[in-house]
């Protein structure tokens, strides 16, 4: 596609606001930022969390004690740490 991909290094989640004021506000985080706001295409993955190797529970590892709750919720899949159903719901 011609693009370039930025990464941001740091935690996906804040323990508390002013925590997630202070990561917001590093240079490096708030550079990707920017250039997110000013882009024209945005390309993401749609992840597996019916695999023991997926990369959600490494995000969420409390919820991997919980993965046939989630299983019987609906959930199949997820998109930038949020659960989705088959209807991406």
């Amino acid at each position: 596609l011609g693009g370039r991909a930025y990464q941001i290094h740091a935690p996906l989640f804040a323990d508390s606001p002013s925590e997630r004021a202070m990561l917001i506000n590093m240079r490096s985080v708030a550079d990707v930022f920017k250039r997110a706001r000013e882009a024209k295409i945005a390309v993401v993955g749609i992840g597996s969390i019916l695999t023991d190797d997926s990369s959600y529970y490494d995000l969420h590892p409390s919820s991997s004690t919980d993965l046939e709750a989630i299983e019987r919720s609906g959930a199949r899949c997820e998109l930038l740490a949020h659960l989705l159903d088959e209807r991406g719901q």
